[in-house]
């Protein structure tokens, strides 16, 4: 009885030792992929782009949006199995599954006739967002390389921002949806969240930098 509990520790070593590398693997094929189907849909939408207005506006603004989420999810994944120590969840199978039909779909929403459900969708990634990167350092608070790498990242502008996001992108869900307003203040409120998320990704980048200068 003494030696089961052996095999159940190989099995937890094989995973600790493949599943980074394999989950980094999906989450970049993932991404390359909305990538094409995000290029596909601007494409798509050309004869809507071509007009001079706010609506074209806002569709640009949807795609660009988009295209930060997808490389700020790329990004702090790749940053945290880099930095970080590897932490098992029970949602590590379905999350890059997850993230994917999430992309697709607000990809497949792209355009005025969804605005108000396209919004409340991106509004709600940025809150999901906010609370995976406060249970990851909440969980790994401990750990002295944590404490010193959320210095360099400056977690406050990291849930400032994304908070901002979200805030910007509900606000122009709800003035859509009541018909408030008109798409000149949707298009200024998500210019608004663009920085905010802009501001997140620079967090990060300015984070890996900083950790390769200390090398």
């Amino acid at each position: 009885m003494s030696d089961s509990p052996r095999p159940l520790g190989a099995i937890a070593d094989r995973y600790r030792g493949y599943a980074p590398a394999t989950y980094l693997t999906l989450m970049s094929l993932i991404q390359a992929i909305a990538v094409e189907r995000l290029v596909d849909e601007v494409q798509a939408a050309g004869g809507v782009l071509v007009a001079a207005d706010w609506g074209s506006a806002v569709v640009l603004l949807q795609a660009a949006l988009l295209l930060s989420v997808i490389l700020l999810s790329w990004v702090s994944t790749v940053q945290g199995f880099m930095m970080l120590p590897w932490v098992s969840n029970i949602d590590d199978p379905i999350l890059p599954i997850a993230i994917g039909i999430f992309q697709f779909s607000t990809i497949s929403l792209i355009g005025l006739d969804h605005l108000v459900v396209w919004s409340f969708l991106m509004s709600a990634l940025g809150l999901v967002a906010f609370n995976h990167y406060k249970r990851l350092f909440g969980e790994l608070r401990e750990e002295a390389e944590v404490q010193a790498y959320r210095k360099l990242l400056s977690a406050k502008a990291v849930y400032g921002g994304l908070a901002g996001y979200s805030l910007m992108l509900a606000l122009a869900a709800v003035l859509s949806l009541f018909e408030v307003g008109d798409l000149r203040v949707t298009a200024m409120l998500m210019v608004s969240s663009e920085i905010c998320l802009i501001g997140v990704l620079a967090a990060w980048l300015l984070a890996w930098k900083r950790v390769m200068a200390t090398g």
